[in-house]
């Protein structure tokens, strides 16, 4: 078994795609409107969607659980957190140095 991607839902599809394009540089790969798949290896998928295809329902499915991450790396990382604040974020802790 291969891993194809990770998917995320989201209750607002063209804001979390406004994001990962404009704040985070990500490129769409195939947009099939409740379904946005990005080059490298996610995706995002409308809440509602979401919902329809599991069998879930909608208040089984709402945004905000926190319980992922992704990882991204960038090589200037002072101009991409500098980008970062024209975008509405809600961080789990400050930006600081790990020691890897």
């Amino acid at each position: 078994m291969q891993l194809t991607c990770t998917l995320l839902v989201t209750a607002d599809m063209a804001a979390a795609r406004k994001f990962y394009e404009e704040a985070l540089g990500q490129q769409v790969e195939r947009d099939l409107g409740a379904n946005v798949s990005f080059k490298g290896g996610f995706a995002l998928q409308s809440r509602e969607s979401w919902a329809e295809l599991t069998g879930q329902g909608m208040q089984q499915s709402q945004a905000g659980q926190d319980n992922f991450e992704l990882y991204f790396e960038e090589p200037d990382f002072d101009t991409f957190i500098k980008r970062l604040e024209g975008f509405p974020i809600r961080y789990a802790h400050a930006v600081r140095e790990q020691p890897w």
